[in-house]
């Protein structure tokens, strides 16, 4: 598990441990991430659903924040609603 990552460095060691082990990578609440094409042969029915594939680190850390990104909007009309009241 990746947690609290900063900086660009880690996610090019997270992205290329994951496809030397010809792994996803399979972030919360995002999609799964597919590091080599023809990958999703291998996943479970449950993680086929949402699937990407990226090549860079980059992309990789761009559909995990475009992703939550998505979700937290949301979420924000509730919450800014409430403050005016």
């Amino acid at each position: 598990m990746a947690n609290n990552i900063t900086g660009p460095d880690p996610w090019h060691l997270l992205l290329g441990g994951a496809r030397a082990a010809n792994r996803a990578i399979t972030p919360m609440d995002s999609p799964t991430c597919l590091t080599r094409p023809g990958e999703p042969e291998g996943l479970p029915d449950e993680l086929q659903d949402d699937v990407v594939c990226v090549e860079t680190a980059t992309e990789l850390l761009a559909g995990i924040e475009t992703h939550w990104l998505r979700q937290r909007r949301k979420f924000l009309p509730c919450r800014a609603s409430a403050t005016r009241h």
